[in-house]
């Protein structure tokens, strides 16, 4: 990635779905940036 590091992550979601996050890496450690709960319709 060209602006640094980046790591994304999903686990299921006990009562149905799943969560997908994206964190990014600075100099203080990882910055959650992005967080989804999916669940089906």
């Amino acid at each position: 990635m060209p602006a640094g590091l980046a790591r994304q992550a999903y686990w299921p979601d006990p009562g149905g779905g799943f969560h997908w996050m994206v964190e990014s890496r600075n100099k203080n450690g990882w910055k959650r940036f992005v967080e989804h709960h999916y669940r089906q319709a």
